[in-house]
């Protein structure tokens, strides 16, 4: 018998972001978070960018294409 509480599968990182998206699609409440979190978020992403210590820039350089979309 399969365990209820035990996960069948792999945790999914992308699970809560494309919760998230899915919430930005809703026009009720599309225009709270995104005054509320996404764009406080993209401001965090652009002032920290140039504190990256520089092992980590490669991994950075992805955040730093998307902000510049």
């Amino acid at each position: 018998m399969e365990n209820v509480g035990a996960e069948s599968q792999p945790y999914d990182a992308q699970k809560p972001f494309k919760v998230f998206l899915s919430l930005l699609d809703r026009w009720e409440v599309g225009a709270s978070l995104s005054d509320k979190l996404a764009f406080p978020a993209l401001e965090a992403i652009r002032i920290g960018l140039p504190k990256v210590p520089l092992d980590m820039r490669g991994e950075v350089s992805r955040y730093r294409t998307i902000y510049r979309c």
